[in-house]
């Protein structure tokens, strides 16, 4: 073989070597400026570091939205790794669409079903909204509560039935008032009057909704009906308490569900709950319903 296709060819083998060793471990994708996504992407290194996970890729893949994006996520299909860490829906999907097969963990996505990842048998999803266990420790600091109304966009509906059984398995019973518009709010909080005295607020189209939310809230008032939420940015809004997990604990359980995967022990259920849940309270609304908060809800978080 002449010495200039030799030179070639061994640099070839080079090449392919380094490719190979380089192909699989963790890697991170994520939709790029969204504070609490980057959040969750740090306690996902954390904790990675700690265990630590075997061949992590540290620099996330941050989608944004333009044609670049189909060129980073071929270059994510090329490196061939055994597990994606993914942040949001967007990049779930996205990272399903260049490879079908791969372990993927995905996390900052309230409604798995309602997105269409539930039922993939390669996927695990991190629970990021509130505790089933954690409402009903808080409603049972207030005698009189025993059930809660959930009033939802029909948007989600499809996750509805599990967060209902979650609740059900905490101890706590829901009736369920679906919204599919604003304007339907005053008829379905009208068909609850006198029925309800506390309800749940779910981060979702209704509730995004100033108006509707600030109307949802003024009945609550009016009535002294008790509204609970699975979201701190809604107790700031005026929730008057609610459970919810911070993105950087969010971010830690995925890596610890990864090393399980990794190791070949997924967990069982296709959506995995952190082990700490946190608590919001809002003083203002405790005050404009006359209720105080018992000692024993211990709120990381007050809003006056």
């Amino acid at each position: 073989m002449p010495k200039c296709w030799m030179n070639c060819f061994v640099a070839a083998l080079l090449t392919a070597a380094c490719l190979s060793a380089q192909a699989g471990g963790v890697f991170i994708v994520s939709r790029k400026g969204v504070n609490a996504y980057r959040t969750a992407q740090n306690g996902f290194l954390q904790m990675a570091y700690t265990i630590p996970l075997q061949d992590l890729n540290p620099k996330a893949l941050e989608l944004d939205g333009t044609e670049a994006d189909q060129g980073n996520l071929d270059k994510l299909k090329k490196a061939a790794p055994d597990l994606v860490f993914s942040v949001g829906a967007h990049a779930t999907k996205e990272v399903r669409k260049v490879l079908p097969d791969v372990w993927i963990v995905y996390a900052m996505v309230y409604y798995p079903e309602a997105e269409g990842l539930k039922d993939d048998p390669k996927m695990v999803g991190i629970e990021s909204k509130g505790s089933a266990r954690e409402l009903r420790r808080i409603a049972g600091t207030f005698d009189r509560i025993r059930s809660v109304a959930i009033i939802h966009s029909t948007a989600i509906q499809p996750s509805i039935p599990r967060i209902c059984a979650d609740m059900e398995s905490a101890g706590l019973g829901s009736t369920v008032y679906p919204v599919s518009d604003p304007s339907e709010l005053a008829g379905v909080m009208d068909s609850l009057k006198g029925k309800e005295e506390a309800i749940l607020l779910l981060p979702d189209p209704i509730t995004g909704n100033a108006d509707a939310l600030r109307f949802i809230l003024t009945k609550c008032m009016e009535w002294k009906v008790l509204p609970f939420s699975y979201s701190d940015s809604l107790v700031a809004s005026g929730a008057l308490c609610g459970t919810f997990f911070s993105p950087d604990v969010i971010g830690n359980h995925g890596a610890k569900v990864a090393d399980r995967i990794l190791k070949g022990n997924p967990p069982p259920s296709k959506v995995s709950a952190p082990e700490d849940p946190s608590v919001s309270c809002n003083n203002g609304t405790a005050k404009g319903l006359d209720v105080e908060f018992s000692r024993k809800i211990k709120p990381e978080i007050t809003y006056e």
